[in-house]
């Protein structure tokens, strides 16, 4: 089964948050994948990142971005 991960805290081209979702089997495997995704979009992965595993066994909305800074 997979899982949805979400990221609101990685490197970002400018200072207004940045968002990104990861569908993977594990919260190990969506760091490898949200590590390389960084990487090829021009960010930088090193700065660190904090994933969130999404309960998706009922339906529900995520805020995951509210301007609120």
């Amino acid at each position: 089964m997979m899982n949805v991960y979400v990221c609101t805290d990685h490197d970002a081209f400018w200072p207004v948050g940045a968002c990104s979702i990861v569908v993977a089997e594990s919260e190990f495997h969506a760091g490898e994948l949200l590590h390389v995704a960084l990487k090829t979009h021009g960010l930088n992965p090193d700065k660190g990142f904090t994933l969130r595993k999404l309960n998706v066994e009922t339906s529900q909305a995520f805020i995951l971005l509210d301007g609120q800074y």
